[in-house]
């Protein structure tokens, strides 16, 4: 039917079927990521309404007819626009496809900078950091005419969209790509738990610096204090008060855990790492938002309080542990915190029935 009509030359259907199918593999991979992305923070999907969304995402909602009727659509309904709820006026005709882009709209992805791509676009270098499909080639000049316009803001979140669905990094960009990547999924941990999970494994290296980097946060969250990265040997367990907005330079230590005493391995079911205490078999499953809350953290970044299903795991972690780690009754232990995160600990010892302390 294709071949023969007058109008597959600027087809926007035909455009975005034979650019997925010459670039198949990076394209299902990105959309799987951005499915991933919404169902591991809960916006859930049937299949019916993912098909639904798909088939509207090639099509924008147009039919064949109006293609031909319509000279000017040969620039619409770019499949990097309609997956997102772009590009189109047709949303309306799509029921059951409005409810995954309804689950994506206030995520806005491609509205994140990156600074590194942004200095690409800024200088002219797209080109030598990415391989850009021969079919969208004139898609992508007319979204750089754009720029610099009135429109130049939505003519770079076009290109960041075009470039993470269908573009590959060139060789000696890698680095930077993944950074794009992650800056537009707004996950710094989606594409690495991929890896992990089609692998089954975390390598020693890995393993080592991820339990550190965990439990640091973990620190942070039971302490209130951010522990440098090379005073994090032991994870500290203490009792605060309630206000937890007020730091607390002196605390009663409940728990004091080394480092060593921890292991994170992979579940065999849901492919999620598992952060366990070997002596005391607690475990803490680490969701994808729990792992960019904790990646955000480790990195200082600024990062929104955490929804109240992790925020109960973490300290379920902490109650599992505390009711299976040995404390001794004849020691009083204190820990000081000072500004710059040092820690020191205290030991008292009660004697007169608990009258006094006698610092040892």
């Amino acid at each position: 039917m294709c071949s023969g009509c007058d109008a597959k030359q600027r087809c926007p259907i035909r455009r975005n079927v034979e650019t997925i199918n010459q670039n198949e593999e990076t394209v299902g991979e990105r959309v799987g990521d951005i499915y991933r992305r919404l169902d591991a923070y809960g916006r859930r999907m049937t299949m019916r309404q993912i098909a639904a969304h798909l088939s509207f995402s090639l099509t924008g909602g147009l039919s064949c007819r109006q293609v031909r009727q319509d000279p000017t659509t040969a620039l619409q309904c770019v499949f990097s626009e309609t997956f997102f709820g772009h590009g189109t006026t047709l949303r309306h005709q799509a029921v059951d496809a409005l409810s995954c882009l309804r689950q994506m709209a206030d995520l806005h992805f491609g509205i994140a900078a990156s600074p590194k791509f942004d200095q690409q676009l800024h200088e002219g270098k797209l080109e030598n950091a990415w391989d850009y499909p021969a079919p969208l080639s004139e898609l992508k000049a007319y979204f750089v005419s754009r720029l610099g316009g009135s429109n130049d803001g939505t003519a770079r979140r076009e290109i960041r969209r075009l470039t993470y669905m269908f573009c590959t990094p060139r060789e000696g960009y890698q680095a930077s790509a993944e950074v794009f990547f992650d800056d537009f999924l707004q996950s710094p941990m989606l594409r690495q738990l991929r890896t992990w999970s089609a692998k089954q494994n975390l390598s020693g290296v890995e393993k080592q610096r991820f339990v550190r980097q965990v439990l640091g946060v973990l620190m942070e969250e039971y302490i209130g204090a951010s522990v440098p990265r090379n005073k994090r040997d032991s994870l500290f367990i203490t009792l605060r008060r309630p206000d937890e907005k007020v730091f607390q330079s002196v605390q009663i230590v409940l728990g004091k855990i080394p480092v060593d005493e921890f292991t994170i391995d992979l579940d065999a079911v849901t492919g999620l790492p598992l952060l366990k205490h070997s002596l005391t078999k607690a475990k803490l499953e680490l969701t994808l938002p729990l792992l960019d809350y904790i990646i955000r953290k480790d990195k200082g970044e600024l990062t929104s309080d955490l929804d109240a299903i992790h925020g109960a795991s973490l300290e379920q972690f902490r109650s599992d542990l505390l009711e299976r780690v040995p404390t001794s009754p004849d020691n009083i232990n204190l820990l000081e915190i000072d500004a710059e995160g040092e820690l020191r600990t205290h030991k008292f010892m009660p004697i007169d029935g608990g009258q006094k302390l006698v610092y040892q």
